[in-house]
């Protein structure tokens, strides 16, 4: 982090600001070295009349939705440096300076959205404080704009664990002086904001660590324990606990390996060491007065964050190794979806969310009906985090499992009922999801006598493996999905009046993308962000253009074509700008969008290029800035174009 500049503000700073507007001369002394650098930056500004950059107002919405945590963060700190003085406003900027937030104790606007960084307004403390990375005061003529001549500005960065700039807190007052010592107390509530930032950042990724393990380790059919280099139990499985006869695991988490398996046993030491992954081994575990034999089928070592490393441990109770095993080895996956993964505002998705909030707390059995890509999957989940229940979410996809396949997939079976069963037999997909949930999707594809089968077991909760005969009772949430008419299918004799019953006791429609367009802004701008922060790419917005075009298209894939026309563009666009050129073709071959009149992209582009040359005069910078693109994207399509960048080739090419 760079240091603190304080301002040597001196009587003639007005007249060096004049010779080096009116006549380019740079000062040689007289002025502070940030601020003639930055005045240099400046050049090319008209100093007299700025032309003021204003987001629209979806783009302004998803932008302090991205930011929301350093908005909350920050807040509170901002209202405390405003009443530092009785005429002064805060602001808190992005990293390009778009104000996110404002303070203010005094009549003096300054719009959300309005940019006020280096390259829209010149010379400012915001500007400043991005570009060389400090904290610093500036007065009066030290501000290129003469807009700002009156005023005594304060800014400082904010920067995040690794140090980068994520945004900078301004502190401003139009017609005097700033308190003394502004920049300290500054710099004390910057590093407020960036201590809670991080204590957040600290929090989230336990909270991820944990949903994880918590997520994964009970989806496997082994017995699993997972344990840190040192031998001390972070988590174990539900399949582990039927082995000792124990219910709860916090029995054993925090407990040490060697509380359960001897340091004289054989391999012991192996089972620790993070370098050596093993597959055979037989493993004693000592509970009271009671050894349990064990066969360890794997044992692998996964990295998490922060550089540390655990071990997971997985066996069973059958003296005999399968040899010929695969090894299973669990990532680290993405947390689960929840509530505010389901972007909209329109009333119809606000209602759907209200229904799923007040649903997931309960027990009841839940139907999502919708068309393909509507996010029936996500609900299912989001409703699944929110419900409490301590057991995973196991999704299984009715239509893609082969008819001869499900029953054994849905019960498991046991050992040596049928050929080429697995040896000790296999627990199904409803017991994997005992305390938990488990998510039928395409439902209205399962075979008409293995819905009698499902609706048996819906009935009394109760299963028999294929091949057994021990009753099994299982604790689960049922959330079923279709892109079918149900209704239809039984009236056709293809879906169960009972089971459709006993499955919809909630019944949630959730409305094609085309029926809510009004939330097109929201979704594109929030995928935007995601696929930025995937890609490594700089955050990027969404141009008027490309948002109109997007909101006039129909969406027959729903949210999930919208995902994938979001990503192209991501990926494809010079800049940080998605215009509508920058979408792919096949947005605008469904006949539903145009951009003009004519329909031709190539001409909109040529006449919206030429146009912006004749308003800058020429200016290729002004121009690729106007238009929304880097230089030498503009370059690239003068040469596709053939648009000769001398003035007198092209001025008069379309007329007047």
């Amino acid at each position: 982090m760079g240091g603190i500049i304080l301002s040597t503000q001196t009587q003639s700073s007005d007249k060096l600001w004049h010779l080096f507007v009116e006549k380019g001369v740079v000062p040689g002394q007289g002025l502070r070295p940030e601020v003639a650098r930055s005045w240099q930056r400046s050049r090319g500004i008209d100093p007299w009349q700025i032309k003021l950059d204003v987001l629209p107002d979806s783009n302004l919405k998803a932008r302090r939705k991205r930011y929301s945590d350093l908005i909350e963060v920050a807040n509170p700190i901002m209202k405390d440096i405003c009443s530092l003085g009785e005429q002064n406003f805060v602001l808190l900027c992005d990293t390009e300076g778009y104000v996110l937030d404002t303070i203010s104790n005094m009549e003096y606007p300054q719009p959300l959205g309005l940019r006020l960084s280096e390259e829209t307004l010149g010379t400012n403390a915001i500007g400043i404080a991005l570009v060389e990375g400090s904290a610093i005061e500036l007065k009066g003529y030290e501000h290129y704009s003469s807009k700002y001549h009156t005023f005594s500005c304060a800014a400082a960065p904010i920067h995040d664990h690794d140090g980068s700039i994520i945004g900078v807190i301004d502190i401003s007052n139009p017609f005097g002086d700033l308190p003394t010592n502004v920049l300290k107390m500054l710099g004390l509530g910057v590093k407020l904001v960036e201590n809670q930032l991080c204590y957040r950042a600290e929090k989230l990724e336990l909270q991820k660590i944990r949903c994880n393990c918590s997520s994964i380790v009970d989806v496997f059919q082994d017995c699993l324990l997972l344990v840190d280099t040192s031998g001390e139990i972070i988590n174990v499985n539900n399949n582990f606990l039927q082995l000792v006869g124990e219910k709860n695991k916090q029995v054993f988490i925090g407990n040490h390996l060697r509380d359960y398996i001897g340091a004289g046993e054989p391999g012991f030491d192996s089972l620790l060491s993070s370098g050596t992954n093993i597959s055979t081994c037989q493993i004693n575990f000592t509970l009271g007065n009671k050894i349990i034999k064990c066969s360890l089928l794997e044992k692998h070592t996964i990295n998490v964050p922060e550089g540390r490393k655990q071990i997971v441990l997985m066996f069973n109770n059958d003296n005999k190794i399968e040899l010929t095993r695969q090894a299973v080895v669990p990532i680290r996956g993405s947390l689960l979806s929840n509530f505010d993964h389901l972007i909209g505002d329109s009333e119809k998705w606000i209602n759907i969310k209200s229904l799923a909030h007040k649903a997931a707390p309960t027990a009841s059995n839940v139907l999502i009906e919708g068309e393909s890509g509507t996010g029936k999957e996500l609900l299912a989940q989001a409703i699944h985090n929110a419900s409490g229940r301590k057991g995973a979410f196991i999704a299984i996809n009715c239509g893609s499992i082969p008819r001869e396949l499900l029953q054994s997939e849905l019960y498991g079976y046991e050992d040596g009922s049928f050929t080429g069963a697995r040896k000790g037999g296999s627990m199904g997909k409803l017991e994997m999801a005992h305390g938990g949930t488990v998510f039928l999707d395409e439902i209205g594809e399962m075979p008409f006598d293995m819905q009698v089968s499902l609706l048996r077991f819906l009935q009394d909760r109760t299963l028999i493996r294929v091949g057994g005969s021990q009753p099994r009772k299982i604790d689960l949430r049922v959330i079923a999905a279709t892109n079918r008419n149900l209704k239809e299918e039984m009236l056709k004799g293809n879906f169960r009046k009972d089971l459709y019953y006993r499955l919809s006791v909630i019944n949630i429609e959730l409305p094609p993308l085309r029926e809510r367009k009004e939330d097109i802004p929201l979704i594109a701008n929030y995928l935007v962000n995601e696929l930025c922060e995937h890609h490594n790419r700089q955050p990027m917005y969404i141009a008027d253009d490309a948002m109109k075009v997007l909101s006039k298209y129909d969406w027959p894939g729903n949210a999930r074509e919208l995902s994938n026309i979001m990503e192209h563009a991501v990926i494809f666009t010079e800049g940080n700008i998605i215009s509508a050129q920058d979408l792919p073709g096949s947005i605008f071959e469904s006949g539903t969008v145009e951009l003009n009149t004519s329909g031709k992209l190539e001409e909109y582009e040529k006449t919206a290029i030429i146009n912006s040359l004749r308003q800058y005069e020429g200016n290729i910078s002004q121009a690729a800035k106007a238009l929304g693109v880097a230089r030498n994207t503009l370059y690239r399509k003068l040469k596709k174009f053939g648009i000769d960048t001398d003035l007198s080739s092209w001025q008069n090419s379309l007329g007047d």
